[in-house]
């Protein structure tokens, strides 16, 4: 997605952040800037927060798979419905 991303849509590499794995690219390719971990994700959103205006896109891709719980600690979903069932990502 990153070659994608740069080759053909012609997007700036320093406006794209890379959280992979354990940090290290598997090929020279791609240019990972942090391992993956909850912090790390944090990180970058906090850090898109601080830095994107309303004019800017947001394009969050993520690979590998997923899963679902439920429980009130998580808030309530926009719709009002409860149980709560939210997703996730395995890092």
């Amino acid at each position: 997605m990153y070659s994608i991303l740069v080759q053909r849509h012609l997007y700036d590499p320093d406006n794209i952040i890379v959280i992979h794995a354990d940090g290290i690219a598997l090929d020279s390719q791609l240019n990972v800037n942090y391992r993956a971990n909850v912090s790390n994700v944090r990180g970058a959103m906090n850090h898109l927060w601080k830095v994107m205006g309303s004019e800017d896109t947001l394009f969050f891709f993520a690979t590998d798979h997923g899963t679902t719980y439920s429980g009130a600690q998580h808030g309530a979903e926009p719709s009002g419905e409860s149980p709560v069932v939210d997703e996730g990502i395995y890092l």
